[in-house]
């Protein structure tokens, strides 16, 4: 009998709660097709069903099992939706998007995932005052967005803390991405066109931002990257039709980096 009680506290533990007597497992999420606030933490994935919808995770946790190719919020091609309050862990993508337009993910906890927000294709959609930690991949992973917003995040430990690829027309703005996990990490990506980033904190990683298309446009303005192995860098000659004004480092690949 106490080797079953043993039992049972160890695999409650997993979900940091500890119930003496009975493990309780979270209950599936299941599909959401109408605005729903959560009761309770909930087993992943948690698909979003329907467009113009808010899905308030109540301060709970989407928890995938460590699964290979798990995905802890799908929210698909649907658009209009906002996604805020909670987290999601051990998934191979926190937060999943593909082609919804005009979606806010807001005040989400994402942790140890191999990446936290993967969105792509998507137009005029935001990641705001979100926490991502521990991510293996990326942190926060745009493909082929679009006027989007990535406001006031901060992302740590994470090998590529934000990467926009392929991006036109995005801002990122006032987000710290620190501490990366590999030699190759970076805190800022950009293989992207035309964007703005603005008064971001990169610090400890192995570059601190770095512009890695030939692309062109992008405006990098008043960010701070110091304690970084290099703290800037553009790989156009020239910094091409790139602007690097006001910003606070100490190493850079180019003179035209300032």
């Amino acid at each position: 009998m106490r080797g079953v009680l043993l039992v049972a506290i160890a695999s409650a533990a997993c979900f940091g709660v500890v119930h003496v007597g009975v493990a309780h497992a979270a209950p599936p999420c299941g599909t959401i097709t109408s605005s729903t606030t959560l009761s309770s933490d909930c087993a992943a994935p948690l698909t979003v069903g329907a467009s113009g919808i808010t899905v308030n995770l109540g301060g709970h946790s989407v928890v995938c099992s460590g699964a290979p190719g798990e995905t802890g919020i799908d929210v698909g091609s649907s658009s209009d939706v906002l996604i805020e309050n909670g987290a999601a862990s051990h998934c191979e993508e926190g937060v999943l998007a593909d082609g919804g337009n005009f979606n806010r993910y807001v005040a989400l906890s994402l942790t140890n995932n191999n990446v936290g927000f993967e969105v792509s294709n998507s137009l005029s959609s935001a990641i705001l005052r979100s926490q991502v930690n521990n991510s293996p991949f990326t942190g926060v992973l745009l493909f082929q967005t679009s006027g989007f917003l990535v406001y006031r995040n901060t992302v740590l430990n994470s090998n590529t803390g934000i990467f926009d690829n392929g991006g036109t027309n995005n801002v990122i703005l006032a987000n710290t991405a620190s501490y990366g996990v590999g030699i190759s990490d970076v805190g800022i990506l950009l293989n992207a066109q035309s964007d703005v980033v603005l008064h971001n904190s990169t610090v400890g990683n192995d570059t601190g931002i770095w512009v890695s298309a030939t692309l062109g446009g992008n405006r990098l303005l008043a960010n701070t990257s110091i304690q970084n192995t290099l703290d800037m860098r553009d790989d156009a000659a020239g910094c091409d039709s790139n602007i690097w004004k006001v910003n606070n480092f100490i190493t850079a690949n180019q003179p035209c980096i300032h």
